[in-house]
């Protein structure tokens, strides 16, 4: 059993291994060494935060979406789902669509006094889904001069300034995360803590989230990731330290004779400050009862190849088509891959669209329309160009399609009376060139040794051919 010190609980060890002096730096822990009474002890004091599994808590969650890989993956997946403004589509009661009363309406919500306009405050509400699980906004309607009622301002509300719980809680059920946003005798509140520290209840608030998901304020997609970047922290910093090492390498001092503290001559407090400031751009000078004790660290890639396989689990995290790769899947091709992107496009896109058309119909209804409001997010179009240009060469070797089907899928427009003309006399000016060549080939082709042509057919040609 180890010793424990008088003045505290800290365990005393009579002595430290390698192995056990880079367990504690790793994880944050701190070694103490000492001569109590002649005698020789290390203590070890472990860094209590060094856990990689951390309870999850707003601050956390926070502190996840700060990190640059997780930013730069929303960014990424942001700039994916959100290409061009949205189409607004207004329907008067006969289900027949009102272009000029659209118009209007987009005009009235894209204007640059507002701040943002909806095109940006759509953006801003994904991002809050998927960080925090809502977005929450507050709209300032105002009356223009001439009776109509406009947006003002879109006002967002940082999901941050909701993590703490009102003073009474009597009754209130709240969010794990958020716990300033709660329900309390079938009404949910919104307590917003302000920059001064003090709690405010918020009315008139709009809330945001992905209606498949439970919860309060939905769930945040960023949870698997707060496990994963508190690992990723640890191993930077344990890379760091390494590095350090690589130039200044751990040493103790062992006496080899009793330390003299007499005289003047204060062994102890110089080993001291030796161990102390020892670095790269410092030396010292060993007195004689004193040696060096390296320690022996292998330096190896364990902390660099955590890293790696770290970074790309978060970069995975945000890859919709990740479980597409994985060996033996059968779907893994690039079709497969534009198909499932699509879809996870086309989920988005209905999320943020569902989210945000009641807002516009509060307009039409406070400016007493009798319209309907449907928007529409413009999703860009996979890039199939490398895929139907595999087709159309596969069409053309088995002879099984058109040439307007090939052109097609190469990209071209079918061929008119006038284009299959010009088609057919290149052919016969290429056939005129090269004998035995068809368009599409190159100048100067060499098949089966021999110049010009197109190789024979397998199906006719006999593998042993008659003497002459």
């Amino acid at each position: 059993m180890p010793k424990r010190s008088r003045k505290s609980n800290v365990p005393v060890i009579d002595s430290v291994t390698p192995e056990q002096l880079m367990a504690f730096q790793q994880g944050g822990g701190t070694v103490v060494g000492g001569f109590p009474g002649g005698e020789e002890f290390y203590s070890f004091t472990p860094n209590q935060n060094q856990n990689i599994k951390p309870k999850i808590d707003g601050k956390k969650l926070l502190y996840t979406m700060s990190n640059e890989f997780v930013a730069r993956g929303m960014e990424r997946q942001k700039n994916l789902l959100f290409t061009e403004k949205p189409k607004y589509h207004v329907y008067n009661a006969d289900n027949n669509e009102d272009e000029d009363l659209a118009d209007n309406v987009e005009k009235d919500f894209e204007k640059s006094s507002l701040v943002p306009g909806l095109f940006a405050a759509m953006k801003l509400s994904y991002m809050d889904i998927y960080g925090w699980g809502i977005y929450l906004l507050q709209i300032e309607w105002m009356r223009d001069v001439d009776g109509t009622i406009r947006p003002g301002k879109l006002k967002r509300l940082p999901p941050e300034s909701f993590l703490l719980p009102p003073a009474n809680t009597e009754n209130y059920t709240c969010d794990d995360i958020l716990q300033g946003i709660g329900v309390r005798n079938g009404i949910i509140e919104f307590w917003q803590t302000q920059n001064d520290g003090t709690m405010k209840r918020l009315s008139f608030v709009i809330m945001m989230k992905d209606p498949s998901l439970p919860g309060i304020c939905g769930r945040s997609r960023l949870l698997s990731l707060v496990p994963s970047v508190s690992f990723l922290d640890l191993c930077v910093k344990v890379q760091a330290q390494k590095m350090n090492r690589v130039g200044a390498p751990a040493l103790f001092i062992q006496f080899t004779s009793p330390p003299i503290m007499a005289g003047g001559r204060d062994d102890i407090s110089h080993a001291t400050k030796i161990i102390r400031y020892w670095g790269t751009s410092s030396q010292y000078i060993l007195r004689e009862n004193m040696q060096v004790v390296k320690l022996d660290f292998n330096d190896n890639q364990s902390a660099l190849d955590t890293l790696k396989e770290l970074k790309g689990d978060i970069d995975d995290h945000f890859n919709p088509t990740v479980f597409l790769s994985r060996e033996g899947n059968s779907l893994g091709n690039d079709s497969g891959k534009i198909d499932t992107m699509k879809l996870f496009i086309q989920d988005a896109h209905l999320m943020i669209e569902d989210n945000w058309e009641p807002v516009i119909q509060t307009y039409l209804d406070l400016n007493a329309y009798e319209n309907t409001i449907e928007l529409e997010l413009p999703a860009a179009e996979p890039d199939r160009a490398a895929i139907n240009l595999q087709r159309a060469q596969a069409i053309d070797t088995m002879g099984i399609g058109t040439l307007d089907e090939k052109r097609v899928l190469s990209g071209l427009a079918e061929a008119t009376p006038e284009v299959l003309a010009e088609i057919e006399k290149e052919r016969e000016t290429r056939a005129k060139m090269i004998p035995g060549a068809t368009l599409g080939q190159g100048q100067n082709p060499v098949t089966d040794g021999q110049l010009g042509g197109r190789p024979p057919n397998p199906a006719t040609k006999r593998k042993n051919p008659p003497e002459e």
